[in-house]
């Protein structure tokens, strides 16, 4: 286990810009208003607003352009999905949440940018793609929206989702954690006695440990939601 695999792990959701840019072969620029031609709106809202992260996975394309402009999503909010990814962060999904104004980016994805983006959310099995989300830009404009969505739901902490704490929000009705603090609640609810650390070790350098742990996280599947 490496100090690297550790820091990306607890890093999770990653750094955000502070406000509008266009990331481009591994650069960020200044957003100028132009976006690509054919492109769909898609709300990001865990690491995919990163541009560390959009460079881990668009950096080996040319060409590729995503516009990334700050919005507010309605009426739902960023929490933990049930599982652990391969590199170790407990990973994010939406949640309804009446009520709920989370900060959120809105990407434009060009045909070839959402191929790729599709490719790593493992659309369908891992993230599906949902429509219908209504963000709000800076400038009052509502924009409506695409985003990916966990395919096995939301992760339960004592019977409840839990919102991500790195991700503002207003009106918001879950508790929060942390990214060690979300860590800390998966390895207490797996029985693991030890540190963070080597639970994010492990996890990473066994896929199969990883599937295992991740299979026994309680969770709240779309199929198990009553109609209100």
């Amino acid at each position: 286990m490496s100090n690297e695999v550790v820091a990306r792990a607890l890093g999770y959701p990653y750094p955000r810009e502070p406000g509008a840019f266009v990331w481009r072969d591994g650069h960020v620029a200044r957003f100028a208003g132009t976006l690509p031609g054919g492109s769909l709106a898609c709300v990001a809202y865990g690491s995919n607003a990163s541009p560390q992260q959009l460079t881990r996975k668009f950096g080996d394309l040319r060409g590729i352009e995503i516009p990334t402009i700050p919005a507010e999503l309605l009426d739902h909010d960023v929490v933990y999905a049930p599982w652990i990814s391969f590199y170790g962060s407990i990973p994010a999904t939406l949640a309804a949440s009446p009520g709920t104004r989370a900060r959120v980016w809105l990407q434009w994805l060009s045909p070839g940018a959402l191929l790729r983006m599709d490719e790593t959310e493992g659309v369908p099995e891992v993230y599906g793609r949902t429509a219908g989300l209504t963000v709000i830009l800076e400038d009052g404009t509502h924009v409506d929206a695409f985003s990916y969505v966990a395919a096995e739901g939301v992760l339960l902490v004592d019977g409840k989702p839990v919102a991500l704490a790195e991700i503002p929000a207003s009106g918001r009705s879950f508790a929060m954690l942390s990214q060690r603090d979300a860590q800390e609640s998966v390895r207490e609810l797996l029985g693991v006695r030890t540190s963070v650390e080597k639970f994010i070790g492990e996890n990473v350098a066994d896929p199969e440990l990883r599937n295992r742990r991740s299979d026994l996280l309680p969770r709240e599947r779309p199929s198990d939601r009553v109609p209100t």
